[in-house]
């Protein structure tokens, strides 16, 4: 990466509740998929590119990546895994990147699929170990790369189940990348309150709350690595470090309100302010 051309960036998690149902094994919906690939390309094409503004998509894992996590028992680490088949669960999901990345070339985008386990591992503290150089090298050739969570290899357990929401907060703690925003697009309108509306705006000081309400009004499908909770967690610690992050539904993300959202001008869903006091620069189309 060219040090006198610092880069701009925005994550887009592609919730797996929103493309699939987590309760049926495999059933994902084509044509919410299709609809979001022909919107961010179509922004990428108008806006980011204009902009200076390079996309790294994480995909969930929905229902394919957590029935595989549960199937083969990813989650209780290399002594309790089946290691012999677990191949199927990575196969599985560098599949559904590939798909993506398909759809993406016949609209135009060069993405292109990374698998987690090569990607990145989990460390003896439990953090993220990422090849941000390999990353840093696909978007200085104007690619997309296309991520997710899924099997990779832990220092501590072996083994274990990546959360695409972990992926997300590790990316968007890396300066290298110069992440200023993140998305993460749901199967839900943002966080809930007892009333299903989404709070609107969240600040760091108010995990807290944000967390009893996921406690209080419990919504989600099949999820082995955190669900909400682990969104949450993700959300607030990328707001704490100046990201700009907001969650909201996929299925209200029209390419207008996809282009708005990636520059910040939107009041959908819910919004992880950074603090008050944390300098940071706004993407501007």
């Amino acid at each position: 990466m060219n040090p006198m051309s610092p880069m701009r960036s925005v994550v887009i998690k592609l919730g797996g509740a929103f493309f699939s149902d987590k309760n049926k094994p495999g059933v994902v919906h084509h044509g919410k998929l299709s609809r979001f690939c022909s919107d961010l390309a179509h922004v990428m094409e108008n806006d980011a590119r204009s902009a200076g503004v390079s996309v790294l998509l994480v995909s969930g894992g929905g229902s394919i990546g957590h029935h595989a996590a549960s199937r083969y028992k990813v989650t209780e680490g290399a002594l309790g895994c089946d290691l012999r088949n677990v191949y199927r669960m990575s196969r599985a999901m560098f599949e559904m990147k590939s798909d993506l990345c398909e759809r993406f070339a016949g609209l135009g985008v060069a993405a292109f699929p990374l698998q987690e386990a090569a990607l990145l591992s989990v460390n003896s503290q439990g953090t993220l170990d990422l090849d941000i150089a390999q990353l840093g090298l696909i978007l200085s050739l104007g690619m997309m790369p296309v991520m997710s969570g899924g099997f990779v290899f832990s220092q501590s357990t072996g083994v274990a189940a990546l959360n695409g929401d972990r992926l997300v907060m590790q990316l968007g703690l890396e300066r290298d990348l110069g992440v200023e925003r993140a998305l993460f697009l749901s199967g839900e309108d943002g966080l809930l309150d007892g009333d299903l509306n989404p709070v609107p705006v969240l600040y760091p000081d108010q995990e807290s709350f944000a967390m009893q309400l996921v406690r209080d009004f419990p919504r989600a499908g099949l999820d082995v690595t955190g669900g909400m909770r682990t969104k949450l967690e993700s959300c607030f610690a990328l707001a704490r470090a100046g990201v700009e992050t907001r969650i909201f539904s996929g299925n209200t993300c029209v390419r207008e309100t996809l282009a708005s959202s990636l520059f910040g001008q939107t009041d959908i869903g819910t919004l992880f302010h950074p603090e008050k006091s944390k300098q940071y620069e706004c993407l501007q189309p």
